[in-house]
């Protein structure tokens, strides 16, 4: 059994709140207590930190390079088609049915401006990700940038070998893929324990060393062009997790 997840959530918020206290109250206690909860979060802050840099930038770059489709595969709460919404880019994003259905429902209630986005419901076990796309205004004719964080861990290999399959064949000459994989080669360790467990209870279910990332990219027509990776005081083959960007292989 593993300290509650819930419980460490609800105590951080709290301490952002202005509370009444007792003329004797321990606040210097309490702060500690709360320091050191936030302290146990700090492996995943920056790891999400570091990822979240590597995706920002690679994006940017690609919009700067003329690339004008962004597909966001298992978008969640994404923000980026917001935050770097451009005149003539396109957005697509794909997610489970319940979620997208919900993010939805939060933008129009916000009156948030979504015209140039496309929402995509799918689940990449049952659908193929180009039939999904071909639903959209997604072009399969002009390059484009697909963006994958934090999702391949949640499918089983046989289903990320699809997806990258997948996209590569349908990929116009030109386009990119940004990755990232969870990397098997660290031992259990107490710090680390929101990278490899996700409180929400979403199995994670595939984990690669980093020659295998190269091998898989390349055997589904991907050619890596960078890597990188959260923590450089560490070495790679031990590293938690790999970021990629990939060109399409020249067949």
């Amino acid at each position: 059994m593993r300290p509650s997840a819930s419980a460490r959530h609800v105590a951080l918020i709290r301490a952002r709140l202005p509370r009444p206290h007792t003329p004797a109250g321990d606040l210097r206690g309490e702060h500690r207590l709360h320091a050191s909860l936030a302290a146990d979060n700090a492996p995943f802050e920056r790891f999400l930190a570091a990822r979240t840099e590597f995706f920002d930038q690679e994006l940017l770059g690609a919009l700067r390079a003329g690339l004008a489709q962004v597909v966001i595969l298992g978008a969640g709460y994404d923000s980026r088609a917001l935050r770097f919404k451009a005149p003539g880019v396109r957005f697509v994003e794909i997610d489970l049915p319940v979620t997208q259905a919900d993010k939805v429902r939060r933008l129009r209630a916000l009156d948030v401006s979504v015209g140039h986005i496309d929402f995509a419901a799918a689940d990449f076990t049952v659908h193929r990700v180009m039939d999904v796309l071909s639903e959209t205004t997604f072009d399969p004719m002009r390059p484009a940038v697909f963006l994958c964080e934090g999702v391949l861990l949640y499918l089983r290999h046989r289903t990320v070998t699809t997806l990258l399959t997948e996209l590569r064949s349908g990929a116009a000459p030109g386009s990119l893929l940004l990755v990232s994989f969870a990397i098997d080669g660290r031992p259990p360790s107490p710090s680390l324990s929101p990278l490899r467990h996700n409180a929400s209870g979403e199995q994670r279910q595939s984990f690669y060393t980093p020659a295998a990332v190269d091998e898989l990219l390349r055997s589904c027509g991907w050619r890596p062009t960078r890597t990188d990776h959260p923590d450089h005081s560490l070495a790679e083959a031990t590293d938690i997790a790999l970021f990629v960007r990939a060109a399409g292989a020249v067949t």
